[in-house]
């Protein structure tokens, strides 16, 4: 059988993703417009927060309407739906005046858009890297990390020159023509490389056995234990990056002793480990496995709240460390958990199946919030959620170990 001569061109999709991504990932550049927001409306800086975690719960939990869209009527027109509400949600923020009508037209249209969107280019990239999915997902995903080091500057200077609703009306628009323009790119990859064959197909490493992963639909991975081992340790670590990058600015002011100039050049810098660790982790789940990638991860995390407790005014490295390795670690589990859905339940149904997956992520944001601001507004102090974390890294390391297992059996043709 000859090869399709497409797979020369495969690395042009994952660059095309990264653009797609990198137009989608504007919610990480949020904080840029809430001042502005805030004198143009008239609303209060706890409110302009409001959107934002709207925008976030919405993404999360249209994904897995998003999985069966593009089961249903494929990864092309899936994403240009996307595509449309995003900018419809971002343009339309841009006529409003009022509060609620920014959750709503920000919130939950801008967020549906990106729920809808954000599967199309793991789906279809992950599709034509069988053999190395776990490292071309999470570059195309840096994109989505790596986004406020264009958007941000971009919408700083539109807001400057046209005032911040103008700005939001531009942007949507641009996201329109560009994602628009790029979904004729997004082809499934042939069914020889999205479903090769038992003898070729990547298993999960379990000492002394030797097993076929199996092609799972949605209602039988939900019959599984190993999605529920995943769903809760991808909750966790979404629970850590999440709550981490919410507190980072202020943290760094209160506790390590920045400046806001200081603090705000901090949050920037911390960035790029956000989008830099989804290709690194997705290129160790590959090497590594599920379960030893899940465990290291927690480790790792575990290392980064024990290594916070020491930061002090005039100590700053233990937060850049502890801090660094909670950013890594946010960027690494958007990679984990797409290339472990992969890997423990088969290609065949990622879109479905991962759209499921992804509203751990969801639950960890909401979850963790929740948890900061009860741990601090009962102790005032940050120091109990990193000891939380740290507890949370332990349980699931046993989550782990006792439940993610590869379902074997014949793969499903």
């Amino acid at each position: 059988m000859h090869a399709d001569p497409r797979l020369n061109k495969r690395w042009d999709l994952v660059v095309i993703g990264i653009v797609v991504n990198a137009c989608l990932g504007t919610v990480y550049s949020w904080s840029v417009f809430r001042e502005p927001l805030e004198a143009a409306l008239g609303i209060t800086a706890a409110q302009s927060g409001l959107p934002y975690s709207v925008f976030l719960g919405a993404f999360a939990f249209s994904m897995p309407l998003a999985g069966a869209l593009i089961a249903h009527i494929g990864p092309r027109v899936t994403l240009l739906l996307g595509g449309v509400l995003v900018g419809a949600g971002w343009m339309s923020a841009g006529f409003i005046n009022g509060f609620l009508p920014l959750v709503v037209t920000y919130g939950i249209i801008g967020g549906a858009g990106v729920g809808f969107g954000y599967g199309v280019p793991l789906s279809v990239v992950g599709s034509w890297f069988p053999d190395r999915r776990g490292l071309a997902m999470g570059l195309t995903l840096a994109g989505f990390g790596v986004s406020p080091f264009v958007t941000a500057p971009l919408a700083e200077i539109l807001i400057n020159r046209f005032g911040v609703q103008s700005a939001m009306i531009v942007l949507g628009a641009g996201f329109i023509v560009v994602i628009a323009g790029l979904t004729v790119f997004f082809r499934r990859g042939p069914e020889a490389v999205s479903a090769p064959d038992p003898e070729e197909a990547e298993a999960e490493a379990v000492p002394g056995v030797t097993v076929t992963p199996r092609e799972l639909s949605p209602r039988e991975m939900l019959a599984t234990r190993s999605f529920y081992g995943l769903w809760i340790c991808y909750a966790i670590g979404t629970l850590a990056g999440l709550t981490a990058i919410g507190m980072t600015a202020p943290f760094g002011r209160q506790v390590a002793g920045l400046s806001a100039s200081g603090a705000a050049v901090a949050v920037s810098a911390l960035g790029v480990l956000n989008g830099v660790g989804r290709p690194i982790f997705g290129a160790v789940h590959d090497a590594l496995g599920s379960r030893a990638t899940v465990v290291l991860s927690y480790g790792l995390i575990a290392i980064g709240a024990g290594v916070s407790l020491l930061a002090a005014p005039g100590v700053p490295l233990p937060f850049f460390i502890g801090f660094g390795i909670f950013w890594l670690m946010l960027g690494g589990w958007l990679a984990i958990a797409p290339a472990a859905t992969t890997r423990l339940f088969g290609p065949y149904h990622y879109a479905r199946n991962y759209g499921i997956m992804y509203t751990a992520y969801g639950v960890g944001a909401l979850v963790g919030g929740s948890a900061f601001s009860a741990l601090y507004g009962r102790f005032n102090s940050y120091s109990p959620m990193f000891v939380f974390v740290i507890g949370l890294s332990a349980v699931g390391v046993v989550v782990a170990f006792l439940m993610l297992r590869p379902v074997t059996g014949p793969r499903r043709t």
